[in-house]
């Protein structure tokens, strides 16, 4: 193993390996405090409203007339909202979707374990 006092030689020696190191640090760190930033101000930072968990974007769509993507009016977003009356913030949705994703998740898992495991190793090998 190589002892703190060798690297600290080598460093001392070698200057331009030195400064490639500190340099090189230097800019993946200055990196990463980049992307995070920018990160946070895009992605992690609250909205400047109220209470922008409330915020909804409500469109439609008309394939037969070519239009992807229109706007509808506040009246047209009442209407949908007395009409259907689930909340994305619904306690059962946060409970049911990773109860879901668990079940998947062991189920693609296990279902192969079990498979291999019942598989001699010396005969799948003499197959090969």
């Amino acid at each position: 193993m190589i002892s703190l006092r060798s690297v600290l030689k080598r460093l001392a020696v070698d200057r331009r390996f030195t400064a490639l190191s500190v340099l090189t640090l230097a800019g993946g760190i200055g990196l990463a405090v980049a992307i995070f930033a920018l990160v946070y101000g895009v992605l992690l930072a609250p909205l400047p409203y109220p209470h922008p968990e409330r915020l909804v974007d409500v469109s439609h769509a008309a394939p037969g007339l070519d239009l992807d993507d229109m706007d509808t009016s506040v009246s047209l977003y009442l209407r949908y909202r007395e009409r259907i009356p689930v909340s994305a913030l619904d306690p059962w949705i946060f409970v049911l979707a990773p109860l879901l994703l668990l079940g998947v998740a062991v189920a693609s898992s296990l279902l192969p374990a079990e498979r291999a495991a019942k598989v001699n190793p010396l005969t799948a090998l003499r197959r090969e």
